[in-house]
């Protein structure tokens, strides 16, 4: 039956690959492909290895790299490698790691619940001998947790290393997730069930709760047991800030960013970690030049110093990013964080829509009365949020396709559609455009296939918008351009003022911060429109900010970026590698085209998510087995791409 079944399939494939609408579309395809492939363009995002040879030959390159060599190769780096290796500091931390480590689980329990019954104590006196008005209800939930917990861990005696390496959950979140090697927990010495100093430090933290909330004690300790975990592996630190960004503010990033930074200096210095210098290194680096003297040359006083030392902070996680994230494995634990972080925020918007909590402050009233509200999530703007979801958008459409197992597979089904319906649920016009601009260009560099495909879906989507797409939905998006809405006449007249304030700028800048572009936009408004926090448009607010040779910078470095992911993605063997990269890619394209109409950079979050973003497809990129040149497989195979069984990546 079976052998029936391939027969007539075979004879049935000549009559329609041989038909003419095939033929025709195919022949069109491979025309388009040779013609873009043999293109100057084609050749600039495929050239990765002749810029590369060029990078290494500038003055910023060779001084760069000359003076790491020497430095590698110095006294004053061993000496200083030794330094920190036997400083007081350093015997301490590995002391103190191999105590916690050595301690067993009942010790720990024992700490738990002394902190929750003297926390109980202590809620007492303040109900009836204080008499406070407070609410208390959380910390007796806290508490009570606190009894519960430490009730169960009483009853082991294994060592906090060995539950963490034989813990499934523990295992997870630290090996699998943050790329923590096993090594780290390692722990020879004989368990510690001396529990007095354990039961002593619950005490205290459980009276402390008289003065303050129990929250304001246990942050710190874990925010101690954190830095420990970063001072170990920076990696750790930089994947853990990939999934807080959404849900920390800024200045945590901030502290986590830093925190980051010395634990990645003290490895490189002991030789631990290398830095790679790059054409997208070179160009970045000079845009954090250019960010800081625009910074410090800021018409917006303090203000913009302020801001300039956060982003400069934020764009710094480029350079983490794309030198930590050093292996094919830490690569699929980034991979991971991101996927993670996006269905969280992507499922709170959908819960936030279909609760009515969504805002309407963003709609014009007159225009769109039919639409409930738009959706924010953990971020504070729609467009912001539109922003974070359509980087990710490509990588969100791997995973049903990468999943063999059937329940990992019917699982990405559901966070696709859950990521689909929180960027419709945003109502950005903006992010809708860059959506399907992305997953266009995702389909479109992975397989010759999808060229014909989008074809016939070009001539289908008028068919189909207007059968199933809703009333609000088709209103809202045949409003782009429309100047009788409020949103896009606002945004026009704030372009045709800072136009004027660019032809003024246009060296210098006015500085980075919203302090002074409001400063310098009120004297070239219009009418009714003499306040703006920003441009609405990324390259304009990057030019008018620090001047042409900053915007230069910037799109140096996010083209050399996708250089180098097409090039290294287009010799790559590895199927699941190579579609990686080009989802990364096609990610940071739909960001960069809604930087053009909207101000993607305004969000400090933001910032530091697409800076991270950019290093981990650099990083991927980098990771991605190469073909050799014998094999025969030439750049231009990333047009036609492989339609063959993905391998399997989560």
């Amino acid at each position: 039956m079976k052998r029936k079944k391939n027969l007539a399939e075979r004879n049935r494939t000549p009559l329609v690959s041989q038909s003419f609408i095939v033929t025709f579309f195919r022949n069109l395809t491979d025309a388009v492909y040779k013609a873009f492939a043999s293109s100057m363009i084609g050749s600039f995002f495929t050239g990765s290895d002749e810029t590369e040879a060029l990078i290494e030959d500038s003055v910023t390159a060779t001084s760069v790299n000359k003076s790491a060599s020497r430095f590698s190769a110095s006294n004053f780096r061993y000496n200083l490698s030794s330094a920190v290796e036997n400083s007081g500091i350093a015997r301490l931390y590995t002391a103190f790691i191999r105590m916690l480590l050595s301690k067993s689980l009942r010790v720990y329990g024992v700490f738990f619940m002394s902190f929750g019954g003297y926390g109980i104590i202590s809620y007492l006196i303040k109900k009836y001998a204080i008499k406070t008005e407070e609410d208390l209800l959380k910390n007796i939930i806290i508490f009570g947790f606190m009894l519960f917990g430490g009730f169960l861990l009483l009853f082991s005696d294994k060592k906090l290393s060995e539950a963490v390496k034989e813990g499934k959950l523990s295992g997870l979140i630290l090996f699998k997730l943050f790329g923590l090697r096993e090594v780290a927990v390692y722990n020879e010495g004989e368990t510690d069930r001396r529990a007095m100093g354990a039961f002593t430090l619950g005490m205290v933290c459980g009276l402390l709760t008289l003065i303050t909330e129990p929250e304001n004690i246990l942050l710190p300790l874990v925010g101690l047991i954190f830095l420990f975990l970063v001072l170990y592996s920076p990696e750790s630190g930089l994947l853990a800030a990939v999934i807080g960004l959404p849900f920390l503010s800024t200045m945590v990033l901030v502290a986590t960013i830093i925190a980051v930074t010395v634990s990645y200096f003290l490895k490189l210095i002991r030789g631990k970690r290398n830095f790679t210098l790059k054409a997208s290194g070179v160009t970045a680096l000079l845009f954090l030049l250019s960010l800081f003297f625009s910074g410090i040359t800021s018409t917006g006083g303090s203000a913009g110093f302020e801001t300039m030392v956060v982003s400069l902070c934020f764009a710094w996680g480029f350079f983490l990013s794309s030198n930590l994230i050093r292996s094919r494995n830490l690569v699929r634990s980034a991979f991971r964080c991101f996927m993670i972080s996006g269905s969280v925020v992507a499922f709170i918007g959908v819960i936030e829509y279909l609760l009515g909590y969504a805002p309407k402050k963003w709609l014009d009233p007159v225009m769109f009365s039919d639409i409930t509200g738009r959706v924010v999530s953990t971020f504070e703007n729609p467009n912001v949020l539109g922003e974070f979801l359509i980087t990710l958008l490509p990588l969100f459409i791997l995973l049903p396709v990468l999943s063999r197992k059937v329940w990992k597979k019917n699982g990405s089904f559901l966070l696709l559609a859950v990521a689909f319906a929180c960027l419709y649920f945003t109502w950005s016009r903006g992010a809708w455009i860059c959506a399907v601009f992305s997953i266009v260009l995702f389909a479109m560099l992975s397989s010759k296939k999808s060229f014909s495909a989008m074809v016939w879906l070009l001539l289908l989507t008028p068919i189909g918008v207007s059968l199933i797409s809703s009333t609000e939905f088709w209103h809202r998006l045949t409003s782009i351009g429309n100047l009788a809405d409020s949103s896009t006449s606002y945004r026009v007249f704030i372009w045709r003022a800072v136009f004027n304030m660019i032809s003024d700028f246009f060296g210098s800048g006015i500085g980075i911060g919203g302090e002074a572009f409001s400063k310098v936009y009120i004297g070239y408004s219009f009418a009714g429109i003499e306040t703006a926090p920003h441009s609405h448009s990324l390259y304009l607010q990057l030019l008018v900010e620090g001047g042409i040779l900053h915007l230069l910078f910037f799109c140096a470095t996010v083209f050399f970026v996708l250089q180098e992911c097409i090039s290294k993605a287009s010799k790559s063997a590895n199927k699941r590698a190579r579609y990686l990269v080009f989802a990364s890619a096609c990610g940071i394209v739909a960001f960069l085209v809604m930087g053009l109409f909207d101000y993607t950079f305004y969000n400090f979050r933001i910032q530091l998510f697409f800076w991270i973003f950019c290093g981990f497809s650099i990083a991927a990129a980098r990771n991605t087995p190469q073909t050799q040149v014998e094999t025969g497989v030439s750049q231009q195979s990333v047009y036609y791409g492989s339609a063959g069984r993905f391998e399997e990546l989560i």
